[in-house]
């Protein structure tokens, strides 16, 4: 039988440990393996354990190499002694030998450990062969006694009772005697834990006269239960044999049982999908239960197959070729790639595999996760990014050009009261016509002032005055205006909830919304149709704002508008909601009724889902959150004449850019009060300090040159409580100064605004 080696190993990383055991493993060398790292223990391990090799790493965190190797050579100078380490330089190296290291190894190649090894132990060998056979010549007893002594593996003499006739050290070590003359003087050999398993034992002793490698149990002198193996012969009566420890050799078994065990469990209970392929040939090896149900072929269609002869994998792997960049590779990733089920349904995947090593066997792991659902969400994230991009431009160009729409109306207005100013006489032809194109502009300037508010709305910088409505009486409200709209072809059902609750709303943006959908509705229906317009009370779950990103949970009235129209395809789908997109013929759309939809729908704290197909119309879903408190009646506005707005000679400061600085000041002129302007906030600084203030009330523009019209306001205020100030903005923005403006409930007017809605504005303010 092979003598089994006994290793001490110096060593403190329990992963170098294994591998240097694994490397000796693989060449079929028999040991054991007993593994310290302070000089306590290895002092204790070199009188107990008695080792026949010694591996010590150079340096440990309590201890060194170079110690070590002085205390083996003192006590064990026979012991061969080889450094195996990650830092021994080449100096260090030779001063090893030079102190008496049988060779050295370095860890980066531990391919070089089994031949020292070899080398050590034959020297050993031979070294022990010729002291043995000088001594033969001597003391032939002696010396086998000696060996039997230092046996590693135990040794004893029995009856076919049991008593003990002879044990050797380690065997009485091993049943955890102090000394062998206390274990035979205790009269068992050793006690089985099963009884019956020594019965069997020697019944097969009686019948063969030899038994080798059988498997049992003792229990030793503490009580501890040992695994063994014995082997025996019957000479006469007494009974030779040999018993060696495996105890920790079945622990690393069942180590090794329930590591296989864990990862059997985990590789069936992963959430992605997992196969296993040989790395030499290809083949797929095993596949994971969650791979099948996802893709819906069975095991065996895997098993045996090399991966590019899968249909379904002809992307990540074409050929043998792509298969052997992988495998040189050793990683290879796809972050979208299309796999095909058994069923034809086409999912999304991300793909990533790895080469490793396992025992002495290389395998390619690929791991498959589903992202189908995650792509859903990411697509709608980046369209919902991309229109609040276009919606930032939508707003500054809208702030841009309600200024300059408000310079144009205003101008326009002018020249209309000069028209129209009593005087002797009749108007002259001219000044009619006159009067009329002038009429024209501010018409139009109405119109572009409503496609400007059609863009704040889309980018959401619209200032909306939000209070409770009940959706059902703004749509009853609407539906005769709504009917005038479509044309007679095309009918309006409703289905109104009666006890839809309340919203909070801006009644004219949501009138904007009912009218878009419907006007886009009967764009759908050139030949007629229906027009269902519908309300109902939803609660929104978790499940739900899963699969919908936009959306959150709550309790929401739905406003449903659905069509029976052509439809629309998924192409048009994807871009309904951008700014400027329309399938409508030239001069039939601005392609920015949805747009603004999804803007005034978002300002609300909603979100739409849209439903359509080719040929079976579109239905599209709103939700819009409740409130709290109960649809306030509608008040009525009263009418102020002309001649109640005119001034008496206050002092105004006006704060503009040019162009609307100089309609504002002409048109307060003409309105019978002193205008002083600045262009920016130091300018009205200085005119403030100049004039001491004395003021009767200041308008100036929310966004200046140099600063901000509320921290301006602020510091005039400080300086004289009380001052009226009108704020003014074609970009009523989202942020910090509509924040302030609508927290604060400051003066505030939206350009374009209506010279006589500012005259008013302005005695009101008077007023007060």
């Amino acid at each position: 039988m092979e003598k089994q080696v006994k290793i001490l190993m110096l060593e403190d990383s329990v992963t170098d440990a294994e591998l240097e055991e694994h490397e000796l493993r693989k060449v079929g060398l028999v040991f054991t393996v007993q593994r310290v790292e302070t000089k306590d223990a290895f002092l204790k391990a070199l009188a107990d354990f008695r080792p026949d090799l010694i591996l010590s790493d150079n340096s440990l965190p309590a201890f060194d190499g170079f110690t070590a190797l002085a205390v083996a050579q003192e006590k064990y100078p026979e012991v061969p002694f080889i450094f195996v380490s990650g830092t021994l330089g080449e100096e260090r190296a030779v001063e090893s030998l030079k102190r008496g290291a049988t060779d050295y190894v370095l860890k980066t190649n531990l391919k070089k450990l089994v031949p020292a090894v070899h080398r050590a132990l034959n020297e050993v060998k031979e070294r022990s062969e010729h002291q043995r056979a000088e001594r033969a010549l001597e003391q032939s007893e002696k010396k086998y006694r000696n060996l039997v002594e230092h046996a590693l593996t135990g040794v004893y003499q029995t009856t076919l009772k049991g008593e003990v006739l002879y044990a050797n050290d380690a065997f009485a070590r091993m049943m955890e005697f102090d000394s062998v003359d206390e274990f035979v003087r205790q009269g068992a050999a050793a006690k089985y834990k099963d009884p019956a398993e020594r019965t069997r034992f020697i019944n097969i002793l009686k019948q063969n006269g030899f038994i080798n490698n059988f498997e049992t149990e003792f229990v030793t002198r503490t009580g501890r239960v040992m695994n063994v193996i014995l082997s025996a012969k019957l000479e006469g009566q007494a009974i030779d044999g040999m018993v060696r420890d495996i105890t920790e050799h079945k622990r690393a078994e069942e180590s090794l049982i329930t590591s296989e065990t864990r990862y059997r469990r985990l590789f069936e209970a992963a959430r992605d999908g997992i196969i296993i392929l040989d790395a030499r040939t290809g083949q797929i090896v095993d596949v994971n239960k969650f791979l099948v149900n996802l893709l819906g072929f069975s095991h065996e269609q895997f098993l045996g197959k090399k991966i590019w002869e899968i249909g379904f994998f002809k992307d990540i792997v074409a050929n043998q070729d792509k298969f052997e960049e992988l495998r040189s590779n050793g990683y290879l990733r796809y972050e979208n790639m299309p796999l095909q089920t058994a069923d034809g349904r086409m999912i999304a995947v991300e793909f990533v595999s790895n080469v490793y090593q396992v025992g002495s066997q290389k395998v390619i792991q690929c791991n498959i996760r589903d992202i189908t659902e995650r792509r859903k969400i990411e697509t709608q994230l980046f369209q919902s990014q991309k229109l609040e991009s276009v919606g930032t431009l939508a707003g500054g160009i809208a702030h841009d050009f309600n200024n300059m729409l408000g310079a144009i109306k205003g101008y326009a207005e002018l020249s209309l009261m000069e028209i129209n100013k009593p005087a002797s006489g009749e108007p002259s032809p001219c000044a009619q016509e006159l009067g009329e194109y002038l009429k024209h502009i501010v018409t139009a300037s109405d119109r572009a002032g409503i496609l400007t508010r059609q863009l704040l709305i889309f980018s959401r910088s619209h200032s909306a005055e939000l209070q409770p409505l009940n959706l059902n009486n703004n749509i009853t409200d609407m539906l005769k205006m709504l009917t005038r709209l479509i044309g007679e072809n095309i009918k309006i059902e409703t289905k109104l909830a009666p006890d839809a609750a309340a919203i909070q709303a801006d009644a004219g943006n949501i009138e904007q919304v009912l009218m878009n959908l419907v006007v886009n509705a009967r764009d759908a229906m050139p030949t007629g149709g229906v027009i269902t317009i519908k309300t109902e009370n939803v609660a929104v779950d978790d499940k739900y704002c899963q699969l919908n990103i936009e959306s959150h949970c709550g309790n929401f009235v739905m406003l449903t508008v659905s069509d029976t129209g052509a439809g629309m395809s998924k192409e048009v789908l994807s871009h309904m909601f951008e700014p400027f997109y329309t399938t409508k013929p030239q001069g039939k759309g601005t392609g920015l009724g949805l747009a603004v939809v999804y803007g005034i729908v978002k300002k609300h704290q909603g979100w739409i889902n849209v439903y359509s197909e080719p040929g079976s119309g579109s239905v599209f879903k709103i939700y819009l959150p409740i409130s709290t408190e109960n649809p306030r009646s509608k008040s009525n506005t009263r009418i102020i004449s002309p001649e109640q707005l005119r001034g008496k000679a206050e002092r105004i400061l006006v704060i503009e850019d040019d162009g609307i600085r100089k309609l504002v000041t002409n048109a307060l002129a003409k309105m019978n009060y002193r205008v002083f302007t600045a262009a920016s906030g130091d300018e009205a600084r200085q005119l403030f300090e100049q004039e001491k203030g004395g003021f009767h009330l200041i308008l100036s523009d929310v966004v200046l040159p140099d600063t901000n019209g509320v921290d301006l306001s602020d510091e005039f205020i400080k300086s004289k409580p009380g001052i009226p100030i009108l704020l003014s903005s074609g970009y009523a923005s989202k942020g910090a100064y509509g924040d302030i403006i609508r927290a604060r409930k400051l003066p505030f007017i939206q350009k374009p605004y209506n010279l006589n809605v500012l005259f008013q504005t302005i005695r009101k303010m008077m007023g007060k």
